[in-house]
């Protein structure tokens, strides 16, 4: 029986690259640069803000710090004028609360962003914890986050899943011993990575690991 799942955020609970790319963008812009496109953003995300706007800066001598300042600026004001929940997802925390699973959101997001827009969905209070890059943890696919709420839980590592939708997700969730399910309907890359099970619905997943 599960007894525990960790989540990632974006791509495997919410739809969120067009915020996301919206407000890469406007930090471009208000440095004068054009805009990248969604696929150009997609392809840099996965591994955190920074790394994310480093990439969006590249081939200019911007400060990246200034650059990340206006970025979380920009997207802190807007995280969710087009980002949804994916189909199944509200359901799927619903069965797996009732029947006593623990759950955690580990994000290479800051904390209080999530925060803020699991608020937005009404779906934080089915966490148990909602840690961010900003938690103390390394940045996914570094374990400790997982290894930790593990350990807070008292659960078994064949007993925890981590669903994610990039190769962070399954490195971390390789390292940390836990199965680990990948999602189809995200936007990540799964690279040189593995993964248990894939699952092309939210509702798939949630059937799956609670039979």
């Amino acid at each position: 029986m599960t007894e525990v799942i960790a989540f990632d955020l974006d791509g495997t609970l919410i739809d969120s690259m067009e915020d996301i790319a919206g407000a890469v963008n406007r930090m471009r812009e208000s440095f004068g640069l054009v805009p990248l496109s969604l696929a150009e953003i997609k392809a840099a995300t996965g591994n955190g803000a920074r790394l994310l706007v480093s990439r969006a800066l590249a081939g200019t001598d911007i400060p990246v710090e200034e650059g990340l300042r206006r970025q979380r600026a920009f997207y802190s004001e807007h995280p969710t004028d087009t980002t949804t929940l994916y189909p199944g997802v509200r359901e799927g925390l619903e069965l797996f609360r009732s029947k006593g699973i623990r759950l955690a959101v580990i994000t290479n997001k800051q904390t209080p962003l999530a925060e803020k827009i699991l608020h937005a969905f009404e779906v934080d209070s089915f966490f148990d914890v909602i840690w961010g890059g900003d938690s103390g943890f390394p940045l996914k696919p570094d374990p400790a986050a997982l290894l930790a709420f593990q350990t807070q839980c008292g659960a078994a590592k064949e007993k925890c899943w981590m669903l994610g939708d990039h190769y962070t997700d399954m490195g971390a969730g390789r390292l940390a011993g836990f199965n680990r399910a990948f999602a189809r309907w995200g936007f990540g890359e799964i690279r040189d990575e593995s993964f248990d099970r894939a699952f092309s619905s939210f509702a798939e997943f949630a059937a799956a690991v609670t039979e």
